[in-house]
């Protein structure tokens, strides 16, 4: 085979399983190969809000990056040990503030990860507000 032929040649994507390598080539992966692990059960958000977390009766300014009913992105300084419980403000378009229970996944300093607590029905309903301006 030439290197024209083989340009020529374009393999299937992704590989079916009845596909058997040819001498010299790397075997054929079926398609759970391809299969990205996505481990968020929810539908997140890029969306901007501006708030602050609260850890330990202290402050800190936030702005999400994306939000979702299970959880947020947030720009903010400071490095949070994972685990800490935490309250997360965040205020609508209407200028209501909402307290949204939640504890770090990671922090590196200026991107924190979070995750939301079980929360009252009423906060429930705030955050898919929140998510659902968004994703529609």
């Amino acid at each position: 085979m030439t290197t024209d032929d083989a340009l020529e040649t374009k393999p299937e994507f992704p590989p079916s399983d009845s596909a058997a390598p040819q001498s010299g080539q790397a075997p054929i992966l079926n398609d759970a190969a391809y299969k990205v692990d996505e481990r968020r059960r929810t539908l997140r958000a890029a969306a901007r809000y501006k708030g602050r977390i609260e850890i330990s009766g202290y402050a800190f300014p936030v702005m999400t990056w994306d939000v979702s009913t299970g959880g947020a992105r947030c720009s903010v300084q400071g490095v949070f040990p994972p685990n800490t419980s935490c309250t997360l403000y965040l205020t609508d378009d209407t200028g209501k503030e909402m307290p949204l229970p939640c504890k770090i996944v990671r922090s590196n300093g200026v991107d924190t990860r979070i995750s939301f607590l079980p929360m009252k029905q009423g906060q429930k309903d705030f955050l898919t507000a929140l998510t659902n301006r968004f994703t529609g």
